[in-house]
């Protein structure tokens, strides 16, 4: 959003006199929604991670997992199906959004692959050539891929897991179709954790928009760093909401000037 409305909209996260020092804060990069989503999607994730391993290594070793991480392993899993199903339904023209930006087809996510998004250049503390990473949307190449196949990911967890714990058997009676729920379920963890594996370490890359991220309710990048990281959505997204609060801000000033007159 452009800056006088990013003022009006900070007003009740930041002290005046940080808003006075914001040169220019564009719209939130991330809602409360979105930032409380992922901080419970990730704590899940880890109970889950744990338990799970819990149960795979007394299988591995013959042993039948206890009643106890089992529990977990499904009240958690319970939660996650819960959490995600929430944020769907209560921020669904977000979620829309997400899954628009993701699944777009552009020129520029091919040239962003072609050069890694600069990532090589930044770990390897390496001067970077300006413009040699094509402008992206909200979410850069990478960012989708990773994004795109953890959901996918996500509800083949879910279901394999739903299907495991309705058909729960012993070790020594498990049916072909245990077997291949079970053989789902842990062949979409390894890749899930593969994917965290390289998720992690690229937030940190990235710090604005981790910051953004971890800063309950002051998810706002500044101009500069959207920019940098995101053009196409300054672009797309945040000209349409300037244009839209310029106009309602006019008809606002229209009806305060009769109010005046009358």
């Amino acid at each position: 959003m452009c800056r006088g409305l990013c003022h009006l909209s900070i007003a009740g996260a930041f002290p005046l006199e940080e808003v006075s020092a914001m040169r220019s804060v564009l719209s939130r990069r991330f809602e409360i929604s979105d930032q409380l989503t992922h901080l419970f999607n990730a704590l899940f994730w880890a109970v889950l991670a744990a338990t799970g391993i819990l149960i795979g290594s007394a299988s591995r070793a013959n042993v039948e997992p206890t009643h106890l991480s089992i529990g977990i392993h499904f009240a958690f899993g319970f939660a996650l199906a819960v959490l995600l199903s929430a944020y769907i339904l209560c921020a669904k023209s977000r979620f829309q959004r997400m899954l628009f930006e993701i699944f777009r087809t552009d020129r520029p996510f091919l040239a962003w692959l072609r050069c890694l998004g600069g990532y090589p250049s930044k770990i390897l503390n390496r001067p970077q050539k300006s413009g040699s990473v094509p402008p992206q949307g909200r979410y850069n190449a990478g960012q989708r891929i990773v994004y795109g196949t953890l959901i996918f990911l996500n509800i083949l967890l879910l279901a394999s897991g739903f299907a495991l714990f309705a058909l729960h058997q012993p070790q020594e009676v498990q049916s072909s179709a245990y077997r291949l729920a079970l053989c789902v379920h842990s062949g979409a963890f390894g890749l899930a954790c593969l994917l965290l594996a390289a998720h992690i370490p690229m937030a940190f890359l990235s710090r604005p928009s981790l910051k953004a991220m971890l800063s309950l309710g002051k998810g706002f990048l500044t101009e500069q760093e959207a920019m940098k990281h995101a053009a196409v959505w300054v672009k797309e997204d945040l000209d349409i909401e300037r244009k839209a609060f310029q106009r309602q801000s006019n008809q606002n000033q229209t009806i305060l000037r009769e109010k005046r007159l009358n």
